[in-house]
């Protein structure tokens, strides 16, 4: 059965944040969605802590990065929308998915949700307003992270793999296919900058 949103999260050694990242889409009080995590490879006790919830687990047996990760979770989502999340960052609070759900309704299901995003460093949150609402707007963002935007599933491009830089091609690429953005100015998500790995 199709869900409302499919969350994509690529995991690489990755333990130490994975229970409150998953946690953050666990405690979600709007329950439409899937979770999908791609582990590549991770050594550590990735895997025990994403099985302590309830996802779709892709276990890579060869070194895939984060494009190829997403990749696979692009091709195994079935919701409307996408949304990503890296394994060490987390939704800013329990009614993220409702806030974002109830933006897409009152705007008649545009192409994308621009998320705003809270970068953490340290103790310090500095705000990101994500307020781009059209193509040519978005397009120039130098905010380029692929959970900054919420994206008819149909609409997500694949990124391109083994290099750098996948997430600004993917972005571009991306953009390029949507017509109608609409934005949220809170923070949706908080960018953890604390891993230092």
């Amino acid at each position: 059965m199709e869900k409302f949103f499919s969350v994509i999260m690529p995991n690489y050694n990755n333990g130490k944040w994975l229970s409150q990242s998953l946690s953050s889409i666990f405690n979600q009080t709007f329950k439409d969605y899937e979770v999908i995590v791609i582990d590549d490879c991770s050594t550590d006790n990735s895997i025990e802590e994403i099985k302590k919830f309830d996802v779709n687990l892709i276990k890579c047996t060869e070194k895939v990065f984060n494009g190829g990760g997403r990749n696979l979770g692009i091709k195994a989502a079935t919701g409307k929308y996408i949304l990503f999340l890296d394994s060490d960052d987390w939704f800013s609070d329990e009614n993220v998915f409702q806030k974002i759900y109830n933006k897409i309704i009152e705007n008649n299901y545009p192409d994308c949700v621009s998320l705003s995003y809270d970068c953490l460093i340290g103790k310090n949150k500095s705000l990101q307003v994500m307020d781009r609402n059209n193509q040519k707007e978005l397009v120039e963002s130098l905010y380029v992270a692929c959970w900054t935007k919420c994206v008819k599933r149909e609409l997500v491009p694949l990124f391109p793999e083994n290099t750098l830089m996948e997430d600004v091609v993917q972005h571009i690429k991306c953009c390029d296919k949507l017509k109608t953005i609409v934005s949220i100015k809170e923070p949706m998500v908080v960018w953890n900058r604390n891993n230092t790995n």
